[in-house]
């Protein structure tokens, strides 16, 4: 009986230092660590969508796209599409625009 009564006491005392040292992990490092990496994220997302280059690169990728619509995943490109451009921001082009339309209606 004294036995079993020292295990149970020392799973609940192991069971406490694991909680513990995952809350540690948790709260202390990876949350620190986290909130670093989110700054850097941000502040390179910043500069990506800033630059000049990036309105070029998006147009691009809208009409590489588009020109995939007649592949056999053209149903679910034409979903990805319409996530994508829901308010008609990237399809700003007329052309883009028909093309994108005419998609959807597959």
């Amino acid at each position: 009986m004294f036995r079993l009564f020292s295990v149970c006491q020392l799973h609940n005392k192991l069971m406490f230092l694991m909680d513990n040292l995952q809350h540690y992990l948790q709260a202390d490092v990876l949350e620190t660590n986290f909130s670093r990496f989110m700054a850097e994220l941000l502040k390179l997302c910043h500069s990506f969508c800033s630059s000049s280059q990036f309105n070029k690169l998006v147009k691009q990728l809208m009409q590489l796209l588009v020109a995939l619509r007649d592949r056999p995943c053209g149903v679910f490109l034409a979903r990805l599409l319409m996530r994508l451009d829901y308010n008609r921001w990237l399809s700003g082009e007329a052309q883009l625009t028909r093309s994108v339309t005419s998609m959807l209606k597959y």
